[in-house]
């Protein structure tokens, strides 16, 4: 009996033997992976802005988003005059044309109209 003891404690060593060794072949190859994970994402984050690559090298960047619709028309407050008050007005003509009753020009210093009163009023 006791000289299977001895050869049970010897094969019990040779695999805790062999066991450190394969602990420190993982540990090097941990050390190995994060060294190069570590530069791989110090790569993914350099742009043309913070290191010396051209800007082409910046690949795709997606586009910004459109605003989302408000549930409102687009445009201009109702009844503001915009676009179609020349349609209203006469189209390209001017407003004096197109309302016989107003005066062909106005002074903007707030001098009496040419002409008197329009007439109609």
């Amino acid at each position: 009996m006791r000289a299977k003891i001895p050869s049970e404690v010897q094969a019990l060593r040779e695999l805790v033997l062999t066991q450190a060794r394969q602990i420190q072949e993982l540990r090097e190859r941990l050390e190995l992976l994060e060294r190069e994970n570590a530069e791989l994402r110090s790569r993914l984050g350099q742009t043309s802005r913070n290191s010396h690559r051209p800007p082409s090298s910046d690949g795709y960047r997606k586009k910004t988003a459109l605003p989302k619709p408000q549930g409102k028309p687009r445009g201009g407050q109702p009844g503001a005059l915009g676009q179609d008050a020349r349609a209203q007005l006469g189209g390209r003509r001017g407003v004096a044309e197109a309302m016989p009753g107003l005066p062909a020009r106005v002074h903007a210093q707030g001098r009496p109209l040419l002409g008197g009163e329009p007439a109609g009023l």
